[in-house]
């Protein structure tokens, strides 16, 4: 707040006198040595731009595809994808920032009805902004919500991606396999539960299927997909 008191002209003077006479001297208008510069404001000011984001639904006879198409000054670097309130989530990211970004999740994992999700974009510097809720019919495509959820994430980081794959299962996990633009992988014969790894890709899109089923004979599949 800026308060400005108006006075005469002759206190004026006398207040003018009475402080360059406290500073050492008025003569030459020069800088004083010793004092302190005026502060300038940072040229670098901090990115506080939310960015934008709309988002759609596409259901497939084998899988539904979650798409954000989004916007930022600078640029989105992640978008998670929130599935019926938080019972199921998955997320899609790039370092280097895009404008579109889609995750696959096969019919498997949803009942027959009305489904809907929220997603939520962020840039670079952390801001975020989410979407309006999106709604989404199952009809004889769906066949049950599996007792396997699987979350599968990728960053790029110029030369590849990596690739992280968390699984909650009710019943004990007995085989997992992974493939990258169907090529397997590899995978684990146990009840692994948690995957971390890296691969270099060339340039263009690319996608990660998991695979995992438990020991009844359960199986569940999702895909995420990276664009280098």
């Amino acid at each position: 707040m800026h308060i400005l008191f108006k006075a005469p002209a002759a206190l004026c003077g006398a207040l003018l006198l009475s402080v360059l006479s406290a500073c050492g001297g008025g003569g030459g208008g020069s800088t004083p040595s010793g004092s302190t510069p005026t502060p300038t404001l940072n040229a670098g000011s901090t990115d506080k731009t939310a960015p934008t984001i709309v988002t759609s639904a596409t259901v497939g006879t084998a899988a539904v595809v979650l798409t954000a198409t989004v916007s930022d000054n600078v640029a989105v670097t992640q978008v998670d994808f929130v599935i019926d309130g938080g019972s199921g989530k998955a997320s899609a990211s790039d370092s280097q920032g895009r404008t579109v970004y889609s995750v696959s999740i096969p019919v498997a994992q949803f009942t027959k009805g009305r489904h809907s999700f929220v997603a939520q974009a962020r840039d670079a510097a952390g801001n975020t902004a989410d979407a309006q809720a999106v709604s989404f019919d199952m009809g004889q495509g769906a066949v049950g919500n599996s007792p396997i959820q699987i979350t599968a994430t990728a960053t790029t980081d110029g030369a590849g991606a990596s690739f992280v794959v968390d699984i909650a299962s009710v019943k004990q996990v007995k085989l997992t396999n992974l493939f990258i633009d169907g090529e397997f992988i590899g995978g684990r014969a146990d009840d692994g539960r948690h995957y971390a790894f890296a691969r270099v890709l060339s340039k263009g899109k690319h996608s990660l299927v998991v695979d995992v089923t438990d020991v009844d004979g359960v199986s569940a599949q999702t895909e995420v997909v990276v664009e280098i």
